[in-house]
């Protein structure tokens, strides 16, 4: 990044070559320079102003990147400007002239200006078909004189109050200088560090964002696969943890680690395979990289309150920040590619009313266990306390059992049922109508008869609790294999 001197150094050095032009060798009048200097001293008063408030709230990046404070804020740097009083017998100065003369110099600096018009409607076309005009009326011409006139009038103004007024201004000027040094090094909360990162990602999104979008696409087009895998994506992000580290953002940095931390680094990065010079250190400036990221998932995720206090101690250096922000939106764009193929491959917990990985049960393991379901108990009885309230017959219980049954997930004992029925949901089952049903009817669910629509009924909703099941086990299955590829 091109290094230019801030608007703040440049606002300082204006006036300093202002308020030395009026204490020392000067061209033109004085007292024009002096009046000048008073209101551009004034000006930048309340523009620093209105920096120091804004410090509270919020840390601007630049604003002591080439200025110290505590030197213009001192008002003998201002003093030692005053090289020697300015000569009044310059041949540029208007306070050699009589009374006379300066009459007439106003008149004279008048005709300076464009001619009266002619007419009200006095106007010329330029070359782009604007029309502007080309003269002042009588009335402006006789105000311009008497402004000339005034400014040469010492009883209006002199040296000798502009003098008390610019000095006036210039310590005001010098209290607010000294009181953004302070707020410069006063610590803030995270919030605040907060909204200093946030600020500065948009705008060095700005900065650099279309830039670095360009690499990482021409990064992605070395590849002649259509599908760039993920292994592939986390190396460009070792790479881009490389490039910053060689950049020497953390190089000044202290963070907290300990020694036995660094084995467990050496498995998150294997700097033996990047060109880095050992003299760095790379694991020494990997831990204190680490003091910003966290590592989960294989995937980094910065601290932003953390990131905020590190833009403060960088902001001086431009090609430090310009580095961490350039790694910064490289793993943005490198984790959107991530994000987006595990999108692809995500396990959907969602089938019909159900969302399983939100699925809870209320029993505690020892009502689990003695539930007598063998397999995925605490599933099971979640599927039971979605499907049945205090409405729900006594009848379709049946169906629990037909189903847990067929799929060997409890014994063929109607009487233990019941009783692990009645001990979880409360519900006194009829046990000798469920054991004339169990002697007289298929216990398979799928092969029930529909004769008529009570048992049709009952037939839908057993089959809905075996589907739930089955579904169950689909998700339970597919989100085991997709946590051992993530």
């Amino acid at each position: 990044m091109v290094k230019i001197k801030t608007k703040y150094l440049r606002n300082l050095e204006s006036l300093q070559t202002a308020y030395s032009n009026c204490y020392g060798d000067c061209v033109g009048d004085i007292r024009m320079l002096k009046l000048s200097l008073l209101i551009a001293m004034f000006e930048s008063g309340d523009m620093f102003e209105k920096l120091s408030k804004m410090l509270e709230n919020s840390f601007i990046i630049d604003i002591d990147r080439d200025v110290d404070y505590l030197l213009w804020g001192n008002t003998a740097t201002w003093y030692a400007l005053k090289t020697k009083i300015a000569s009044s017998g310059s041949p540029l100065s208007y306070e050699t002239l009589c009374k006379e003369e300066k009459i007439s110099l106003a008149n004279r600096l008048a005709d300076m200006m464009p001619p009266e018009p002619e007419t009200a409607t006095d106007y010329i076309k330029n070359d782009k078909d604007l029309y502007k005009t080309d003269s002042i009326t009588y009335s402006e011409r006789t105000k311009f004189r008497e402004t000339i006139n005034n400014l040469n009038n010492e009883n209006v103004f002199n040296t000798t109050l502009l003098d008390y007024a610019i000095d006036n201004a210039m310590k005001r000027l010098c209290n607010t200088l000294c009181n953004i040094s302070k707020l410069i090094d006063k610590r803030k909360d995270n919030k605040y560090y907060e909204s200093l990162y946030k600020n500065q990602v948009f705008t060095y999104n700005n900065i650099i964002g279309e830039a670095v979008k360009g690499k990482y696409i021409e990064w992605k087009n070395r590849f002649c696969e259509d599908d760039i895998n993920d292994d592939s994506i986390k190396s460009h992000v070792e790479e881009a943890i490389v490039e910053l580290l060689k950049a020497g953002v953390f190089d000044e940095i202290e963070v907290n680690t300990t020694s036995r931390r660094n084995p467990d680094f050496k498995k998150e990065i294997d700097f033996e395979d990047y060109d880095i010079p050992k003299k760095k250190k790379p694991y020494e400036l990997y831990a204190r990289f680490r003091g910003f990221y966290t590592f989960r998932n294989g995937l980094y995720t910065v601290d932003e309150a953390k990131a905020g206090r590190l833009l403060v101690k960088l902001r001086k250096d431009v090609d430090k920040l310009e580095a961490f922000f350039t790694f910064q939106q490289t793993l943005k764009h490198a984790y959107n590619d991530i994000k987006a193929m595990r999108k692809e491959k995500e396990v959907c917990s969602v089938f019909e009313d159900i969302d399983f990985s939100k699925l809870e049960c209320r029993f505690s393991e020892e009502q689990l266990k003695a539930s007598g379901i063998k397999q995925h108990p605490d599933i099971v009885l979640a599927l039971i306390d979605h499907m049945c309230d205090e409405n729900t017959q006594k009848s379709y219980w049946f169906t629990f059992f037909v189903v847990l049954l067929q799929i060997e997930w409890i014994d063929d004992n109607v009487g233990a049922f019941c009783n692990n029925m009645k001990s979880l949901f409360d519900v006194k089952l009829d046990r000798s109508a469920m054991n004339k049903k169990r002697n007289e009817d298929c216990m398979n669910i799928d092969e029930w008869s529909e004769a008529d629509s009570r048992t049709k009924r009952k037939k839908e909703f057993g089959l809905k609790f075996k589907t739930y099941i089955d579904k169950y086990l689909e998700y339970w299955h597919n989100l085991a294999t997709y946590d051992l590829t993530y």
